[in-house]
């Protein structure tokens, strides 16, 4: 997978073959790979923050912003 072997190479060592010398395998991610990990991503902190707001509203009518972005960035 990676082009040098030696893990003391510190200057190759993250280097990578694109395709698989032996059996021709893709190395490389989908085009949209990483648009779709974040839409993913970006939708689930929005439900996580969501369900702690609501959360908070519920059992603390009272509380501030600060507390709110305290215990967002906690969970």
């Amino acid at each position: 997978m990676f082009i040098d072997r030696n893990p003391y190479h510190l200057k190759t060592m993250s280097k990578m073959h694109s395709h698989c010398p032996n059996c021709g395998l893709n190395f490389e991610p989908e085009p949209g790979y990483y648009y779709g990990a974040m839409y993913v991503s970006y939708a689930f902190t929005i439900a996580v923050s969501v369900a702690v707001f609501l959360f908070y509203w519920v059992l603390f009518p009272d509380f501030s912003a600060l507390t709110f972005i305290i215990a967002n960035t906690l969970v």
